[in-house]
This record gives structure tokens, C-alpha cells and sequence, in this order.
């Protein structure tokens, strides 16, 4: 059986919000600005936004002067998510899988298959208790790619259908 593929990251300080990838990039807001995550071929991150231009733009509950719910930046609109709130993120996959809570194993996420509901791969991911902190999961909406993410770590994995060899 083929596994999802963790991606090897740059070190990510305390995370502020990130939005879930698209066409193989996501943004990810810390207390250094906003960063631009290039994921394929290989990670690649970089500053597009220094913090006090990305905080001038939030304004709590929108972005910008249009109040829109999502900031727009390289022609495209993004949806954060994290502490302050997001949307209902994608836990099914198309094939029937599911991204769920581990209850046996505190301390990580699984993906289970639908119809039989076995474990099919387990991840770590610590559930934030404290009300300021976050824990979200979830797949990206062309299910390439699944998101653990934390106010303190940021964990992501390549689905076994996109990996070459």
C-alpha cells in the first residue's frame, strides 16, 4: 500500500494562519510577514509580506479595504485558516477515504477507509487546548496534498497518487 509522503520543510516559527494549497503553493502568516510556500518540485519558501504590511491589511474578520474574506495575492484569492476562525475544511477524499481524529492514539490524525473503516495511515499532530492555539487537518481541494497544521508546527504530505518513482 502505497503511504502519503511527508515534504521536508524550512524551519516555521510560532504560526500565526496558512491557507490550504493551490495549484501547488500556500501562504503561511507568521509574526514575520506573510510567506509563500512553493511545494513542487521541492519546497521553497519566501517573504511576500513583511509583518506590519500583512497586519495592516487584516481587519479581524476581512482583508483589505473591500473587507473580503479573502486576501488576494499573486491573482489569486486565499481563504486562512487558525486561531481567529477559517471554514470547514475537506476531510473526504474522492476515493472514499477520511481524514479523522485518532481516539485510540491521542496525539494524531488518520486516514481510514470509508467502507471498511480501516486505518489506512496515522499522522502525528498535537490538538491545541488552549483556546488561543489551533489544530487544523485537512486536504486540499485537489487532493493532492494533506495539511496538519498547528500554532507551532506545520506538517504537510504529498498524496501517494502525485509521487513519481
Amino acid at each position: 500500500m502505497k503511504t502519503w509522503t511527508e515534504l521536508e520543510l524550512p524551519a516555521i516559527g510560532p504560526i500565526r494562519q496558512f491557507t490550504f494549497p493551490e495549484k501547488d503553493r500556500m501562504l503561511l502568516r507568521t509574526g514575520q510577514g506573510l510567506f509563500c510556500l512553493e511545494l513542487r518540485p521541492e519546497v521553497e519558501m519566501s517573504r511576500v509580506m513583511d509583518a506590519e504590511t500583512i497586519d495592516a491589511l487584516d481587519n479581524g474578520d476581512s482583508w483589505g479595504e473591500a473587507r473580503s474574506q479573502k486576501l488576494d495575492y499573486g491573482g489569486e484569492s486565499w481563504f486562512f485558516h487558525g486561531a481567529d476562525g477559517g471554514d470547514i475544511t475537506l476531510c473526504d477524499l474522492s476515493s472514499g477515504e477520511r481524514l479523522e481524529i485518532d481516539f485510540d492514539e491521542p496525539g494524531g490524525m488518520i486516514i481510514v477507509d470509508g467502507s471498511t473503516a480501516e486505518r489506512i495511515q496515522r499522522f502525528p499532530l498535537i490538538l491545541a487546548e488552549d483556546p488561543d492555539e489551533f489544530s487544523i487537518g485537512g486536504f486540499s481541494s485537489d487532493e493532492k496534498y494533506l495539511v496538519l497544521c498547528t500554532s507551532r508546527e506545520l506538517r504537510i504530505y504529498l498524496s501517494p497518487h502525485f509521487v513519481s518513482g
